[in-house]
């Protein structure tokens, strides 16, 4: 490791004060408004064109927690069902944006005057963000974003950014991306080693443990995918859609995200606002995930995907089918 990055570890550490993430995470302003609520089921239930009305009204009306969760949709393609897709782009910029500009403005920046985790996530779209930014979100009681945080981070070769693998509140689902960038830096047979002792550390069938060079073992993955609280969006689908084949139909959406990666940014859009369990057994929820897959590759490209889907599982490949079906 070189004495640039050496002394960047160093300054990152001494800046994580103790029990920085330990903050309690507080109440957005308006999350309690029954009008929110009833909009926030609305759009769980998948019925896009009530509760995005409802929610735009609230939004305007100065309700910030219905402000973040359309900054969070207008920032979040697979969240953008068929009835956004389907109407004009005037149409959508008017339903989930601030008036403002051209093509208006994401209700995120204004709900930031008032609510931390709008200021995280503004921040977080910033390239000036600062890897303490994950950490922050953890206080915030946002795992997903924080998770969301460390990937992009990763992808500005952020300086600093291995620092926090040393705080105790760095999110262990996220330890690969710490030998990622260690070994941008450094010897790479010594830290593939340090990587390979720490993974096997970790549950069987942590995909971690395959990322750090360690056997793959594909019957413990399976497990690993039916029980950790990360895979939680996978589970939530097949329980509801493919009971009977949960278990295969789990593996073959691990596989249709992308893997790893690829579910680590799926998931309630905020924690805060709704349960990671409660999202992922909604309809939105599986919509959601669906869509993700569907959205890792092109439309001219998709014949292809719901067949490999449906070799992998019929119940799945036909839910990733039905959910295709409603954009065409």
């Amino acid at each position: 490791m070189t004495m640039r990055w050496i002394a960047a570890v160093l300054m990152l550490m001494a800046a994580l004060r103790p029990g920085m993430a330990q903050e309690v995470a507080q109440e957005i302003a308006g999350q309690s408004d029954p009008a929110f609520l009833a909009a926030v089921e609305s759009w769980l239930q998948d019925d896009e064109a009530a509760a995005l009305a409802d929610l735009g009204g609230l939004a305007a009306g100065g309700n910030p927690a219905a402000q973040v969760l359309l900054g969070l949709i207008d920032k979040t393609p697979s969240l953008q069902g068929p009835y956004l897709s389907g109407i004009s782009r005037a149409e959508r910029l008017a339903l989930i944006r601030a008036p403002g500009g051209m093509s208006g403005q994401n209700w995120m920046r204004l709900a930031a005057a008032e609510v931390p985790l709008a200021a995280l996530w503004v921040g977080l779209w910033s390239v000036e963000a600062e890897p303490g930014i994950v950490l922050q979100f953890i206080a915030a009681g946002e795992a997903r974003a924080a998770r969301v945080a460390v990937l992009a981070l990763m992808a500005r070769y952020k300086p600093g950014l291995l620092g926090l693998g040393a705080s105790p509140d760095y999110p262990a689902a996220m330890r690969f991306a710490m030998w990622d960038v260690a070994m941008r830096n450094s010897d790479l047979g010594t830290l593939a080693a340090q990587a390979q002792a720490e993974a096997a550390a970790f549950v069987p069938g942590d995909p971690q443990r395959a990322m750090a060079g360690l056997a793959d073992d594909e019957m413990a993955r399976a497990a690993w995918v039916q029980s950790a609280a990360v895979a939680e969006p996978v589970d939530g689908l097949c329980a509801a859609l493919c009971p009977e084949t949960a278990d295969i139909c789990a593996e073959t959406a691990f596989a249709g995200l992308g893997g790893y990666r690829g579910l680590m940014v799926a998931g309630t859009p905020s924690e805060q606002l709704i349960a990671a369990e409660r999202f992922a057994a909604s309809p939105k929820g599986q919509s959601d995930l669906l869509r993700r897959i569907l959205l890792r590759i092109p439309v001219s490209g998709q014949a292809s995907l719901l067949a490999r889907a449906s070799d992998g599982d019929a119940c799945f490949g036909a839910a990733l089918a039905a959910e295709a079906a409603r954009y065409q």
